[in-house]
């Protein structure tokens, strides 16, 4: 009895308090409405361009990304390149968020004087928009959604937009402008996170649901933003493997249908750009002398890990590109310009790249089987333990080149030039070396058993050494008797290296 006396007792004070408050004067509705008014023409701006950055983000495609075309900025209405849109769009949409935050503030301030100072209104006599609507929710369901809306729109929309403007970008495969994007989106939600709580700090205490609920989608954003920046973008310059079975496991094992080969394979896919399929180039006019220019660009372009099996690069200058892990078989390559470019455990096979100059590239441990490579320039390339069975060489330039334990298995060297190559361990079984030039290669430990058109006299009198080499019984004969020195060990074993000085013995021994 007493508690109801004391209950009855406050309501009757506090009915009391409202009684001696003054009426609101027009001048402060017409202030709250005005403040609606605009903040509601803001939000609005802000909510289309948090839309139309997220469309344009979803709708890019890995084409645009890699050559980088040009996007329209929501509201300055400029064309920028794509690398350009990444970076600037998310500040100019946070932009319009802190102006947004200006009027929203002004507008509580407006309303807490309202309720605090003067006698209570109807609900609905206040400006009808999300906010206010949210303010004071209608009851049931329909109150629940207008609160969720009005937070998700307001709170939630902007950081989540960052996060995925940051996932999308990692395509790109460049370190440094990832992090940069990585990190506007860190910054970006920690302004969000700040507003919010200045405006909303009481709701935030006010009940333990309402708390957890709110910290569980800030830590979930954060930690994405965090997994981003510390293992997404590394992951993704890694370039994982196409074949089942180059995929490493934890216990350095390999999976092939497993769920950890699934999930490998599926991360693959969200990082790494699918160019398959795709014609990359533009062929100028056939009545037009273009013969002194690159038909496409695509030089020192990150694509490790990239699908662009049967894509047409023909012609295009891809210097310094970066290819480990790729998938480039049945690629039309005909004169493009690969020199410098890392193609490190690459899927080359069946690949057209005819006349491509390949001039100091990284192809250790690539696949080229049955790759066409008639007149490709592979001076001092890195070709150790690659996959060549059935490629054809034919006049190639493999001058200097490093070939240590590369599987050239029924290769076509025909006329190829491997003077000062290291072909140290090389398995040259069924190929045809005729009208090679092999002056000064290392042929250490070479398999030569079965190879067509190779001259004694006229080719491996030239080597650098033949020391544990596997030759035909007639040709091992020729050799010990006149070119015994070649089987000898050799005493300065740093001169086997790829890159030394050409030499050797030039005719029968003293």
């Amino acid at each position: 009895m007493t508690g109801d006396r004391e209950s009855q007792g406050g309501k009757a004070t506090t009915l009391k308090d409202e009684e001696q408050k003054p009426q609101p004067p027009n001048w402060l509705i017409d202030n709250i409405a005005e403040a609606s008014r605009n903040a509601s023409k803001i939000y609005f701006l802000y909510l289309g361009s948090v839309a139309y950055c997220a469309l344009t983000v979803f709708s890019t495609t890995d084409r645009q990304i890699i050559l980088n075309e040009k996007a329209r900025l929501p509201i300055v209405n400029l064309d920028v390149s794509l690398n350009g849109f990444f970076w600037l769009s998310p500040i100019i949409v946070l932009l319009i968020f802190t102006y947004f935050q200006l009027y929203l503030h002004r507008l509580k301030g407006l309303t807490a004087d309202l309720r605090e100072n003067y006698a209570q209104i109807e609900k609905r006599r206040l400006y009808p928009w999300l906010l206010n609507i949210a303010e004071d929710q209608e009851p049931g369901m329909i109150g629940a959604l207008q609160v969720i809306a009005a937070k998700f729109t307001l709170w939630m929309s902007l950081p989540i937009l960052l996060s995925l403007n940051a996932f999308f970008y990692t395509k790109k495969h460049e370190p440094v402008l990832s992090y940069i994007v990585g990190l506007i989106s860190v910054a970006g939600t920690v302004i969000v996170l700040w507003f919010w709580w200045m405006y909303d700090r009481k709701q935030w205490r006010k009940t333990t649901t309402g708390l957890i609920i709110n910290s569980v989608a800030v830590a979930f954003i954060l930690a994405f933003q965090a997994s981003l920046l510390f293992w997404l973008i590394p992951f993704a310059r890694e370039g994982a493997p196409y074949k089942d079975e180059i995929i490493p496991s934890w216990e350095g094992i390999y999976y092939k249908r497993d769920f950890t080969y699934s999930m490998y394979r599926w991360l693959r896919s969200l990082v790494c750009v699918d160019l398959s399929y795709q014609k990359l180039i533009v062929e100028p006019e056939k009545d037009k002398d273009y013969s002194g220019l690159y038909w496409g660009n695509l030089k020192n372009a990150h694509l490790e890990g990239a699908n662009l099996k049967n894509s047409i690069l023909k012609r295009c200058d891809m210097r310094g590109v970066q290819l480990q892990r790729t998938d480039i078989s049945d690629a039309v390559l005909q004169g493009a310009n690969l020199s410098g470019a890392n193609l490190e455990e690459a899927y080359l096979g069946r690949a057209n790249l005819e006349g491509a100059n390949l001039r100091v590239a990284n192809l250790g441990s690539a696949i080229l089987s049955e790759a066409n490579l008639k007149g490709t320039i592979l001076i001092k390339a890195n070709l150790g333990e690659a996959y060549f069975e059935g490629a054809d060489f034919s006049s190639a330039d493999l001058m200097v080149a490093g070939l240590y334990k590369a599987q050239l298995q029924r290769a076509n060297l025909h006329a190829a030039n491997l003077e000062g190559a290291n072909l140290e361990e090389a398995d040259l079984w069924g190929a045809n070396l005729e009208g090679a030039k092999l002056e000064g290669a290392n042929l250490e430990g070479a398999n030569l058993v079965g190879t067509k058109g190779l001259r004694i006299k006229e080719q491996l009198s030239r080597v650098k050494t033949l020391y544990k080499a596997k030759l035909d019984p007639k040709i091992l004969i020729e050799i010990k008797r006149n070119y015994f020195r070649l089987l000898e060990k050799p005493k300065d074993r740093t001169n086997l290296n790829p890159e030394i000085e050409m030499g050797g013995f030039h005719g029968n021994p003293p």
